[in-house]
C-alpha cells in the first residue's frame, strides 16, 4: 500500500502537506490583474475598484517579500512587517489607507458600497502609485 502523502493517521501518524506559495512573479501577475481591474471598474462598483487597489497593493509587497523568503496571508501581520522593514516603512501609511477605504468598501457596515464614487478611487490611486514606486527597485 502506497501512503498518501496528505492523508491523517498514516502509519507514522504524521501529517506531511507540501505547501505552495506564490513567487516573486506570481504575486506581481496578480497585483497587475488587480490593478486592472481597479483602472476599469467605474461607478457604481468604486467599492471593489478600492478593494481591487488594496489587493494590488498587497500583491506587489508580496512580490518583493517572495525575494526574501517571507510569505503573509494575514493582512495584519504584513502590516506589521512593512511597518518594521526599513526599505518599506515609508510605504506603511499608504498601505494602511488603501486597507481601511477597503474593508470601508467591503464592509456594509463601516459604509454602504453606494456611497464609494469614483473620486473616492481617484483619490486613493496615488497611494497605490507610491507602494509601485517603492517596490518595483526591489523585485
Amino acid at each position: 500500500m502506497v501512503d498518501n502523502p496528505c492523508s491523517v493517521g498514516s502509519s507514522q501518524e504524521k501529517l506531511n502537506l507540501a505547501i505552495s506559495v506564490p513567487t516573486k512573479a506570481e504575486h506581481r501577475v496578480k497585483a497587475e490583474h488587480n490593478e486592472s481591474l481597479s483602472l476599469h471598474l467605474k461607478e457604481p462598483f468604486s467599492d471593489w475598484a478600492v478593494t481591487g487597489m488594496f489587493y494590488s497593493a498587497s500583491h506587489f509587497i508580496e512580490s518583493y517579500l517572495a525575494t526574501v523568503g517571507i510569505h503573509f496571508t494575514n493582512h495584519s501581520l504584513r502590516e506589521g512587517y512593512v511597518y518594521r522593514d526599513v526599505k518599506l516603512k515609508p510605504i506603511y501609511r499608504d498601505l494602511r489607507t488603501l486597507r481601511t477605504h477597503s474593508e470601508d468598501a467591503r464592509y456594509m457596515d463601516k459604509v454602504p458600497p453606494t456611497k464609494f464614487k469614483q473620486s473616492n478611487v481617484d483619490t486613493l490611486r496615488p497611494h497605490l502609485e507610491a507602494i509601485k514606486r517603492v517596490i518595483s527597485p526591489l523585485i
